[in-house]
């Protein structure tokens, strides 16, 4: 799990605690915008009923919809585009359903682009998405556990340089525990650290515990 999601999920968690309790009671609840999937789609969840839990759509290759930090009535966090799930139509270009934390491919454009075709004017109206992560379902390539999904496909891609990719693609989705979440904030942590420094005047006693959770910096050495 990238350092990216780890701080989005910190500020979700953040803006949860620190929302006003009209603008919290307006969000609609995990368990709701879960109903609302299963109406249409067959829905993963992991985790715990009382605690942190995510909802993975298979149909939607294996996406992360929506999450939450608490029980039946904490908020969820992701969004979705209701309308469009609910309408059983497909867009041209890119069907934006919503969610957290996706599959995804590029470059998008260029020579290079795997969402025009060969010899293709490069604008919107030839820009496509493919469907394989567009409107195309992962398969479930195990039972999924409580804290577990996994996901693949295989697909076929042509560049606009007329090169063919055939791709097999394999996904896992699992929440981190708080541990594992300290440890990937250390982490990020410490790059932000050493890319600011000398710029700030960092107290470096403030690292000791970034220094017991992540891996020291080496530097380069060349021989005599």
């Amino acid at each position: 799990m990238s350092h990216t999601f780890v701080r989005r999920a910190l500020l979700s968690l953040f803006a949860g605690v620190l929302l006003p309790g009209a603008a919290r009671a307006a969000q609609p609840g995990f368990d709701d915008d879960v109903a609302f999937l299963r109406q249409r789609l067959e829905v993963v969840v992991l985790g715990s009923a009382e605690g942190p839990r995510v909802a993975v759509v298979p149909a939607w290759q294996g996406r992360v919809v929506t999450s939450t930090v608490g029980g039946p009535e904490a908020p969820s966090y992701g969004w979705i585009n209701r309308e469009l799930a609910a309408s059983g139509k497909l867009l041209p270009h890119m069907n934006a359903f919503g969610g957290e934390d996706r599959f995804w491919l590029g470059p998008e454009g260029g020579p290079f682009s795997i969402f025009f075709a060969k010899g293709a004017k490069q604008d919107l109206a030839n820009w496509q998405t493919p469907a394989a992560i567009d409107t195309e379902p992962f398969e479930t390539s195990a039972a999924p556990k409580p804290t577990t999904a996994a996901f693949t496909r295989t697909m076929r891609l042509t560049n606009a340089s007329g090169t063919t990719f055939d791709l097999r693609v394999d996904r896992t989705v699992h929440p981190c525990g708080p541990r594992r979440v300290g440890v990937l904030s250390a982490v990020a942590t410490r790059a932000t650290y050493w890319r600011e420094w000398p710029r700030k005047r960092w107290d470096p006693t403030a690292l000791r515990c970034l220094r017991a959770r992540a891996p020291r910096r080496r530097r380069a050495t060349t021989g005599a």
